[in-house]
């Protein structure tokens, strides 16, 4: 999700999800099942970025678990192998793309935007719209990770977890705490 943390994925063209007859209400997260992720080859990414191996995935939330409308029926789909970015993009790797003339600087300068400040070269680049982590992504050679793709990456794949670092509520390990 740009904004919050631009990541690239190096896969095949991202497959649409597929529905299965009764797959919303199927095998709610947190039942039994702890992992229907198939076990794929493994697969050969570039330096700094993780395989994530595929597989069968439930993606979003039972009806009632999640924070979004969207977020439900669950729906059975199965990914590729991909390649996703060990971290997100840094202040400084987005810069060297800058510099290089593949990217557009970001003209957003709100006090929570981290290009172009100094102290934050280390930072997650946030505040790019769509357009410019996609270009960021094909300078590199890659592509943003689907909707899905990002979720199970997320969800520690078949793990289902309900944040990265497992069940536990954010307090302690987000930034998402200020004003505004």
């Amino acid at each position: 999700p740009v904004g919050s943390g631009t990541k690239s994925s190096v896969a095949p063209p991202a497959r649409e999800p597929t529905n299965t007859p009764g797959g919303s209400g199927s095998a709610p997260v947190g039942s039994g099942t702890k992992s229907t992720t198939a076990a794929s080859a493994p697969v050969s990414c570039p330096s700094g970025m993780l395989g994530l191996p595929g597989g069968k995935f439930w993606v979003g939330s039972s009806p009632g678990e999640g924070r979004a409308a969207d977020e439900s029926p669950r729906y059975l789909t199965e990914l590729a192998p991909n390649c996703l970015e060990e971290t997100e993009v840094t202040v400084a790797a987005y810069a060297a793309c800058v510099e290089a003339g593949r990217c557009e600087k970001p003209t957003r300068s709100q006090i929570y935007c981290n290009f172009g400040r100094e102290e934050r070269k280390a930072h997650p680049m946030n505040c790019a719209s769509f357009q410019l982590a996609d270009a960021y992504c094909k300078s590199k050679n890659a592509r943003l990770p689907s909707e899905v793709e990002f979720e199970f990456a997320a969800r520690g794949g078949g793990e289902y977890r309900k944040y990265p670092w497992g069940d536990a509520e954010p307090d302690g390990h987000a930034c998402w705490k200020h004003n505004g």
